[in-house]
């Protein structure tokens, strides 16, 4: 059975309903009571089963679990400024807890969330959906104690390269459980056509890949045949660009007041998107792009809005 850790956020959410569809899952949490309340109102609760985590106590889950998915962490911006050190360190000692467990267990495949948030794609617009070219983000404007933690770990699991772990970089994702709060491009600009605000942007343009679930379940698929030590970058289809994100939420959802503004002083945002195929090689193929995503799941969150709107 598979055990996701940190099956409060977003992608921990995500993976849980699509894991019940198909078989039992153990879940953990830091935050009990929260998950509990998620779980149930899931369709197919009884496939779950919450595991207590004690961080005074070893980790030690059940015998019959042979995949655990580390999905905790903050990834939003801001609150990684204001509160993440807590949270982070948190990720960092369960981390180090279940390498620990592996040491004695080294049957059993590990994933863990990383992101693609510490590279930077190419500058240009049109070579960066060619070439998807990557490399280290080292600017301390962009880089964030989120980016150096996922970045550390990294290099952790490189050195146990006798144990089954992979890190999963994620360099953009949606699903219906996408924090509307949360100080990201995407996030604010939904906000922005639920309230029907004023959407302000700059001329500039940057690419982003957004992925979905179906993908990183996918990829844990094809990895669980060939475990080895590695990290996997994760990508849709296709990459998309914000300038295609305005133009897909005037069209499609009304946007009709964002106002693009000029700065005095430009600031080049990176682009966030991956050149690696090692995902190919094992079998990988996405079957929708940046842009398909994020309409298939702007729909659904507008929908579910106006119906919890409506129950007001």
């Amino acid at each position: 059975m598979k055990l996701i850790v940190g099956s409060n956020s977003q992608i921990g959410k995500s993976l849980l309903c699509n894991f019940i569809n198909r078989e039992n899952v153990y879940v953990m949490s830091s935050n009990h009571l929260k998950l509990v309340n998620f779980i149930k109102e899931l369709d197919n609760k009884k496939r779950v089963q919450v595991l207590r985590f004690n961080p005074f106590e070893k980790f030690s889950p059940p015998s019959d679990v042979s995949c655990i998915i580390n999905c905790t962490g903050i990834s939003d911006p801001k609150r990684n400024q204001d509160a993440s050190t807590i949270s982070e360190d948190y990720s960092e000692f369960l981390d180090f807890k279940i390498i620990n467990y592996l040491k004695k267990n080294s049957n059993i495949c590990y994933f863990s969330m990383s992101t693609g948030g510490f590279f930077l794609g190419c500058g240009n617009y049109d070579d960066a959906r060619k070439s998807r070219e990557i490399k280290i983000n080292l600017d301390s404007r962009d880089i964030s104690y989120y980016f150096i933690k996922k970045l550390k770990a990294e290099v952790v699991h490189r050195k146990f390269n006798d144990l089954k772990i992979i890190d999963l970089r994620i360099f953009g994702f949606i699903s219906e459980f996408l924090d509307l709060e949360a100080n990201f491009f995407l996030s604010i600009l939904m906000q922005s056509t639920i309230k029907g605000i004023k959407f302000k942007t700059t001329p500039s343009n940057f690419i982003r890949d957004y992925i979905k679930t179906d993908d990183i379940v996918k990829i844990i698929d094809l990895a669980l045949y060939k475990p080895k030590n590695d990290a996997i970058d994760i990508f849709s289809k296709e990459p998309v660009s914000k300038l295609e994100m305005l133009d897909l939420f005037k069209k499609k959802f009304n946007l009709k007041c964002f106002d693009i503004f000029k700065e005095i002083k430009p600031i080049k945002k990176p682009n966030i998107i991956s050149n690696c195929e090692k995902a190919k090689k094992i079998g990988f193929v996405s079957e929708s792009s940046s842009i398909e995503n994020i309409k298939h799941f702007s729909e659904k969150i507008f929908s579910l809005h106006k119906k919890s709107k409506n129950l007001l």
